[in-house]
């Protein structure tokens, strides 16, 4: 694969600086890379199962924006492998990341309304801890 290059001095990705080893990976072919001269002080890098990088600067496979994707992905990869049959796809719900008591409430509504609910609540939670994260980058400065 041209994506990916092995040297003397470790693996090599297209279009990044620097070395870099797999520290995690998904069942759809996706790995997680990170720095060998930075280690967990710099954001990682996660690539498809053909090396195109798909997100940089992330930290883990449990980020939020990482779960949209790789949901996405599942929905396509299980669609595809299903029969050919023309049935009405029911919507997947986003994986539950955050806020754990939001699962026991006892709403009664359809599925289409949690499901979009949950994705509200979830974009809700993700702003909220960019801001904390900002909040917090201003103190340290």
């Amino acid at each position: 694969m041209d994506k990916y290059k092995v040297g003397a001095s470790g693996i090599t990705l297209k279009d990044t600086g620097g070395t870099w080893k797999a520290v995690d990976a998904h069942k759809l072919g996706f790995i997680l890379w990170e720095s060998e001269k930075y280690g967990s002080a710099a954001g990682k890098i996660l690539t498809d199962d053909e090396g195109n990088i798909i997100y940089k600067g992330i930290s883990s496979l449990t980020d939020f924006k990482v779960q949209v994707y790789i949901s996405q992905k599942e929905k396509q990869h299980n669609e595809a492998s299903k029969p050919s049959k023309k049935k009405k796809a029911e919507p997947q719900p986003i994986p539950e990341i955050v806020n754990v008591e939001n699962r026991k409430r006892k709403k009664k509504a359809s599925k289409n309304a949690s499901c979009r609910e949950s994705v509200l609540r979830k974009l809700r939670e993700y702003q909220t801890l960019v801001e904390l994260q900002k909040k917090q980058k201003t103190m340290i400065n």
